[in-house]
């Protein structure tokens, strides 16, 4: 029987997360050394807009999808509580004491 380590699965995402903000710091400070193209700040303000308007509809159609699966009474395979992880002392910010 496989055991899903919860803590294990946490320290990779966060290694690769590093490893995914450093590359796009990297290519960010490439881009602004090197511009490939001149855009106005105009752009980036619609590029921004859109990325957010994207976002919005993704998490509204994957809501939507996850209350029709309820509606239509799928059980999901694989049910992770982070409740206790969430209520932990392994969680809470620097500087902050949660034992009493």
């Amino acid at each position: 029987m496989h055991i899903l380590d919860v803590n294990q699965m946490i320290q990779s995402f966060v290694k690769s997360l590093e490893l995914v903000v450093i590359f796009a710091t990297l290519c960010a400070a490439l881009e602004l050394a090197f511009p490939a193209y001149r855009y106005s700040f105009a752009s980036y303000v619609r590029g921004v807009r859109n990325w957010i308007i994207r976002l919005g509809w993704g998490a509204l159609i994957w809501r939507l999808y996850a209350v029709s699966l309820d509606w239509l009474g799928v059980k999901p395979l694989v049910t992770i509580n982070f409740g206790t992880l969430l209520h932990s002392d392994w969680s809470a910010p620097l500087g902050v004491d949660r034992s009493g």
